[in-house]
């Protein structure tokens, strides 16, 4: 599972995260139990890898309960007397469709090894503007470039279109 848990390439398209916003739900994806169809961690290791404080990582998660996609709810939060558990049904049902059930595991991972075929295929036909720079790279680029160069490209044509936006709103707060 831990080279496929981002959730679907609706969600990079949707750009209803922001970089760090994204970084923490890929998170919580990689630390999702497959077996029991919940996520496995805790507010405070959330906190501590992405040097947040908790009330920060619970306002982030609020931020998620408000975001749909494909009418499914990034998460779910439920708070009882032991504090904070959270569902994510977006994540579960990408599961769900890729056949990863309970019982059914070896289907299941051979989906998701016939969907990463897929997607790596589909990724290597569409070429890219800066294709060799990761996201990081990419954002130094973007943020060296000029204006006039800069209004030039479009999101669809970089590999991380949020790097883009992240800039576009770097950019916009500066002037």
């Amino acid at each position: 599972m831990k080279d496929y848990y981002i959730g679907s390439p609706e969600l990079i398209i949707s750009n209803k995260l922001s970089y760090s916003d994204f970084r923490i739900y890929n998170y919580l994806c990689y630390h999702y139990a497959v077996t029991k169809h919940k996520p496995y961690i805790k507010i405070t290791d959330i906190a501590g890898r992405f040097f947040f404080t908790t009330a920060d990582v619970i306002k982030i998660l609020d931020k998620f309960t408000q975001i749909e996609i494909d009418n499914k709810k990034l998460l779910q939060i439920y708070k009882n007397e032991k504090g904070i558990d959270f569902e994510m049904p977006y994540y579960k049902h990408f599961l769900q469709e890729l056949n990863l059930k309970f019982n059914n595991y070896k289907t299941g991972f051979k989906n998701i090894e016939n969907k990463l075929k897929e997607l790596n295929s589909q990724a290597d036909t569409k070429i890219y503007l800066f294709p060799k720079l990761d996201q990081f790279d990419l954002s130094e680029a973007l943020r060296d470039m000029p204006d006039e160069d800069f209004d030039k490209i479009r999101p669809s044509q970089l590999r991380f279109p949020w790097v883009y936006y992240d800039e576009k709103t770097r950019r916009t707060n500066t002037q």
